[in-house]
């Protein structure tokens, strides 16, 4: 009969791995492995009752206001700034309206252009202008 070392050609036995050990270690990793394999997916499926059809979905008018091309917001009061006519307007949260930017030099644009409204933070910029981040 063969020695270890003849069958893992001149190794000692010290460092041959000892084959049942090492096949049940496989065997189990492997068993391991698809089990929380198939707990996983079981855990991602299904829903814990049934579900109905979800409920309708309609716009309900809030306020009207002929010529609203976009909104921003909602700022901090919770209001609305909304760009309505070539003017800008504050939408309140009772849905009240006032004039926003208008005097001397104030909002003003073209009716039927579409301008885009961007609230921003009143947090400092620590940039010079024009200096982009690296």
């Amino acid at each position: 009969m063969l020695g270890r070392t003849s069958l893992w050609r001149g190794c000692d036995t010290a460092t041959v791995p000892r084959a049942g050990v090492d096949l049940v270690s496989v065997r189990w990793l492997r068993s391991l492995a698809l089990g929380m394999a198939a707990v996983t997916v079981a855990g991602c499926g299904g829903s814990p009752g049934r579900a109905g059809p979800p409920p309708p979905v309609a716009w309900v008018v809030f306020r009207h206001l002929p010529g609203v091309v976009d909104l921003a917001g909602p700022r901090s009061d919770g209001s609305f700034l909304v760009a309505a006519a070539g003017r800008l307007l504050v939408l309140g949260r009772d849905g009240t309206l006032s004039p926003f930017a208008r005097g001397a030099g104030g909002y003003l644009t073209a009716a039927g252009t579409e301008p885009y409204l961007v609230l921003t933070s009143s947090d400092p910029v620590r940039r010079r202008p024009g200096q982009l981040p690296r």
